[in-house]
C-alpha cells in the first residue's frame, strides 16, 4: 500500500514538472532541467553506480576527470527530460541545434524507424 501512494506521489511531480517544462518553453525548460538534475542527480545511488562505472573503464583517469564526466551527464540528462514536453515543436528540417553528421551511418541504424525520413530530408 506505501508502494503504490510513493509511485502516484512520483507520477503526480513528473506530471507537475512536465506542464510547468511546457509552460517555460524549450531553451528554459532544458536549461532548468540540467540545472535540477546536474544539482540533486549527484545525491543519488546512480551517483556512485556511474563513479564505479567509470572507475572500471576508466582506470588511468583521476577522481577529478570522472567527476567531471558524471557532472556533464548529470547535465545533459536533465537537459533531455526538460526537451521531452517539447518534441512535437523540434523540427529536424527547420532546427539549427542539431547537425547530424556522417547521416550514411545514422540511416543504416534506424531504417526501421520514423526518424529515418527525416534523416532522409536533410
Amino acid at each position: 500500500m506505501l508502494k503504490n501512494i510513493k509511485y502516484l506521489i512520483e507520477y503526480l511531480l513528473v506530471l507537475l514538472f512536465y506542464f510547468f517544462f511546457k509552460i517555460i518553453g524549450l531553451r528554459l525548460s532544458s536549461i532548468v532541467s540540467g540545472f535540477l538534475l546536474w544539482t540533486f542527480g549527484k545525491l543519488t545511488n546512480k551517483n556512485i553506480v556511474a563513479m564505479e562505472n567509470l572507475n572500471k573503464v576508466f582506470p588511468e583517469k583521476s577522481h577529478n576527470e570522472k567527476k567531471d564526466i558524471i557532472n556533464k551527464m548529470w547535465f545533459h540528462f536533465g537537459r533531455i527530460l526538460g526537451e521531452y514536453p517539447h518534441l512535437e515543436k523540434i523540427d529536424l528540417k527547420k532546427t539549427n541545434h542539431i547537425r547530424i553528421i556522417d547521416h550514411k551511418n545514422c540511416l543504416n541504424s534506424c531504417k526501421n524507424f520514423a526518424i529515418a525520413e527525416a534523416v532522409i530530408a536533410l
